[in-house]
């Protein structure tokens, strides 16, 4: 049995086989490609069986003139590109793939508003991502488990794609936050035709406002950067202006008076959501299932505090009387804040209507259907 040793060796000079990609081959002496310099003529010495690759281990040459060897690789046509030399690489095309996906160093000035807010939807296939896909994870994410649930590798996780791919869709978190605000605004709005009185309009205003609030606890507590331009809460604004328009007032008390209502709005939202976690049993030592709320938990504090005459009026109203009207306000939630909205929206009418020139140009304001 013949062994490495007993086979004849190609010679340096010449290569057996094509190129890569199918041109001929030379090799020089030094083992690189390139012109073989003539080195006179060589005697043959008997019949050369062709060279049998003797593997990795094997003798350089045998390694370095294989049909698909690295130093054949030097001659691939795209070799000249690489070094400046070639044509250039054809351009992408404008509308190619990459052409609507945002720059994820984008600021907050004009042209990145307009990309978050007005770039049409890509045309995607059925089963694509999308953004309104991110969007609407995101949305539930935070219903379920809070604002803070929400990250890029969260929602991408959720979605089970690559946490890369959403940057396709958006520039950055912020603006995902931005969007989920202004899909969270988009219950705020009435649908159809507002009630022509004023008062009404602005009451059914407030009442579609708390409800959205409340479906999206979350949105009171991020920190929204363009989400007050956006469509969505520009939309609400227009509704609130259109609740005013009957009203002949000048600017800054339109505006004086939506900013009164929205801010009773969201303060009883938060009141009531911190009513709700207030409200929740109070686990104690050893026992996850006692009852009672915080408030009734931390009764006997109370009552030492109470006892030492610092406060007379809490102590004259009874600490009873207090927990039990604690415990009850998530059950009289809507109750309480459709009377605290009629004794605002009542206030204003009234003191509209004792303005001097104000009652008889404002369009009835302390009278009509819904007036007091």
């Amino acid at each position: 049995m013949r062994g490495p040793a007993d086979m004849p060796r190609t010679p340096n000079g010449a290569a057996p086989g094509p190129g890569p990609f199918g041109e001929p081959r030379h090799v020089n002496p030094s083992g690189r490609p390139g012109p073989v310099e003539p080195a006179g003529p060589v005697e043959p010495a008997g019949p050369v069986e062709p060279a049998v690759p003797t593997g990795p281990a094997g003798p350089a040459e045998s390694r370095h003139t294989g049909a698909g060897d690295a130093y054949g690789l030097l001659d691939w046509p795209g070799q000249d590109r690489r070094r400046g030399t070639g044509p250039p690489r054809a351009p992408v095309p404008p509308d190619g793939p990459a052409a609507d996906r945002p720059d994820p160093s984008a600021g907050d000035g004009p042209d990145a508003l307009e990309a978050l807010w007005l770039r049409p939807p890509r045309a995607e296939r059925p089963a694509a991502l999308t953004r309104e896909a991110i969007v609407a994870t995101a949305m539930a994410l935070a219903d379920a488990e809070g604002i803070e649930a929400v990250s890029i590798r969260r929602v991408a996780g959720e979605l089970r794609v690559r946490p890369m791919s959403l940057y396709s869709h958006i520039a950055r978190k912020q603006d995902l936050i931005d969007l989920m605000v202004n899909e969270a605004a988009g219950t705020w709005l009435v649908p159809g035709e507002l009630p022509a009185d004023w008062r009404e309009a602005l009451r059914v205003v407030a009442h579609h406002t708390r409800a959205g609030a409340r479906r999206h606890p979350w949105m009171l507590s991020v920190t929204a950067k363009s989400a007050a331009i956006s469509p969505n809460a520009l939309r609400h604004f227009d509704q609130s202006l259109a609740a005013l328009s009957g009203l002949d007032l000048d600017r800054d008390r339109k505006l004086a008076i939506l900013f009164a209502v929205d801010t009773y709005t969201v303060g009883q939202v938060v009141r009531e959501l911190a009513a709700q976690r207030a409200s929740q049993p109070a686990p104690a030592a050893g026992d996850a299932r006692a009852p009672g709320s915080r408030l009734r938990a931390a009764e006997g504090y109370l009552r030492r505090l109470i006892d030492t005459g610092g406060y007379p009026h809490i102590a004259e109203f009874g600490i009873d009387a207090l927990i039990d009207a604690h415990e009850a306000e998530p059950d009289a939630a809507d109750r309480l804040f459709a009377d605290g909205l009629d004794w605002l929206i009542d206030g204003i009418a009234a003191s509209l209507a004792a303005e001097p020139g104000e009652a008889g140009g404002a369009g009835g304001i302390g009278t009509g259907p819904a007036g007091p």
